[in-house]
């Protein structure tokens, strides 16, 4: 348990950043992903205990956990899951709870499940990717941009490692320099 003197030192750490919301990871961090798990790591072991006596496959999207199996997945089965989310304090969002066919694209949080079972990037995340990386473009300066370009692609490869190796490049490498600036070189 976290002594008062490490909560204050905290909490004046996260006034001094102007972070007012404390209850969300931040969305775009490569960190986000990784705490996510650290935090959820006991929920998420007790839901794959279920689904593995269930024979249902899960399989966890940063803070969104999917269920798949063969066969409908029954009420009954839903609600045990439900029951240990909130065991630890969570509670489900009941526009993302939602039931597919084995004939239909299944869309999920950074995702989609093709009919043939391949994991492809979504279209919106493609799409936050391409703005964020013109905007980058047009102002190479910018690290928040930089830095949030770097979290969409590495989301973006968790889901397909061989989409967007160009802009990974331009995230990670050495930016170009901003068009139209002259360099003066004093001598």
């Amino acid at each position: 348990m976290a002594d008062c003197e490490s909560i204050a030192s905290i909490n004046a750490f996260l006034k001094e950043k102007d972070i007012c919301e404390r209850r969300h990871l931040i969305s775009g961090s490569p960190a986000s992903q990784l705490l996510s798990y650290l935090i959820n790591v006991d929920m998420f072991d007790m839901l794959a205990e279920l689904a593995q006596k269930q024979a249902m496959t899960m399989s966890i999207y940063v803070d969104d956990v999917v269920f798949s199996s063969e066969h409908k997945i029954s009420k009954t089965i839903q609600n045990r899951i439900l029951k240990v989310i909130r065991l630890f304090g969570f509670s489900e969002s009941k526009k993302k709870i939602k039931s597919y066919s084995s004939h239909y694209p299944k869309l999920i949080t950074g995702a989609t499940i093709s009919k043939d079972g391949t994991c492809v990037v979504r279209n919106s995340m493609s799409n936050h990717i391409m703005i964020e990386l013109r905007y980058l473009k047009e102002h190479p300066e910018d690290q928040i941009s930089r830095l949030r370009l770097q979290g969409l692609v590495s989301a973006a490869q968790q889901v397909d490692s061989n989409t967007f190796p160009s802009v990974r490049y331009y995230a990670y490498g050495k930016p170009k320099k901003a068009k139209n600036k002259k360099r003066v070189i004093n001598r």
